[in-house]
């Protein structure tokens, strides 16, 4: 009779392999090991003992290789299965998309129809808005358009079962337009103030700028002529031998300067303040020096 050690070899692996089954041979191949320990005193026993742990060794290499030659036989029959799963599911997959072709056909063109339907009422919600996409308001004339554009359009039946709410959006737009207008129109007059407003300082600045040069100019021309008279004056209380002639001489100056500054100042006074810059003053002076227009004066190149 085969014991369970030398019986294993002729088991099929799927008896073998079944869950209960394996802890029912370990237990049963524990019982004929341990039944009749050998005497390791002899030599007869030792060698018992070395042909029992060859056993025990040869039943574990032998049921890892079924069981692998199991496996491999399983993941086979599992590849064959998912093979035919698939073939199954593509073909099916394909005749459910043959079957339903017309409705989706008809689900796309509905999506499409709808799509467009409310693309042309956000057109009229559009219409309607205060600011645009980067929240800059309209200008009034632009809010004007949109309401002209607004009235002008017709809703009609082809709006289909979206009709009512694209009424509802034109008259919504309609009103907020209207409510726009008059606030746009008051943003743009108080921008243009202030921008007038701005424009007038600047202006005012430049003409004070300007006098402020002018007057400087002519109290440094003063300021030359007193400085040369107190030269003079300081001079001739020093030369009494030539007070006389010093005298005659300064008059004589003064005289030439008053003419010519006259002559600068008359010239001056056709010019109206804030007009131009001083750079067209002084080219101004120039030319009349050179056309002799200013006493007492001569221009050397």
């Amino acid at each position: 009779m085969k014991t369970e050690l030398a019986n294993i070899e002729e088991m099929s692996p799927a008896k073998l392999f079944k869950p209960k089954f394996m802890p029912t041979l370990l237990k049963a191949i524990e019982q004929e090991v341990t039944a009749n320990v050998p005497d390791v005193e002899t030599a007869d026993g030792r060698k018992a003992i070395i042909s029992l742990a060859y056993k025990v060794a040869r039943s574990k290499t032998t049921i890892d290789d079924l069981g692998k030659g199991f496996v491999a036989e399983q993941k086979q029959a599992i590849a064959a299965v998912d093979e035919i799963r698939r073939l199954a599911r593509d073909f099916l997959d394909t005749l459910k998309a043959t079957v339903r072709k017309p409705l989706t056909d008809w689900e796309e063109t509905e999506q499409l129809r709808i799509v467009k339907l409310t693309d042309k009422i956000l057109v009229i919600e559009n219409l309607g808005a205060e600011r645009d996409e980067m929240s800059v308001y309209y200008t009034a004339e632009a809010l004007t358009l949109s309401l002209e554009k607004l009235r002008a359009m017709k809703i009609t039946k082809v709006y289909q079962e979206y009709q009512d709410q694209a009424i509802n959006a034109k008259n919504a737009a309609v009103v907020a337009v209207l409510e726009a207008i008059p606030l746009a129109e008051a943003r743009e007059m108080e921008a243009e103030n202030a921008r007038l407003y701005a424009e007038q300082q600047a202006e005012d600045l430049r003409i004070e700028e300007e006098q402020r040069i002018a007057r400087e100019a002519v109290e440094a021309a003063d300021l030359e002529s007193t400085r040369e008279l107190e030269e003079i004056q300081r001079k001739a209380a020093a030369e009494t031998a030539e007070q006389e002639a010093r005298d005659n001489d300064v008059k004589h100056k003064r005289r030439i300067h008053r003419e010519a500054a006259a002559d600068i100042e008359s010239m001056l006074k056709t010019i109206e303040p804030g007009s131009i810059g001083w750079d067209e003053i002084s080219k101004k002076i120039v030319k009349a020096l050179v056309k002799r227009q200013i006493r007492h004066t001569t221009i050397n190149y």
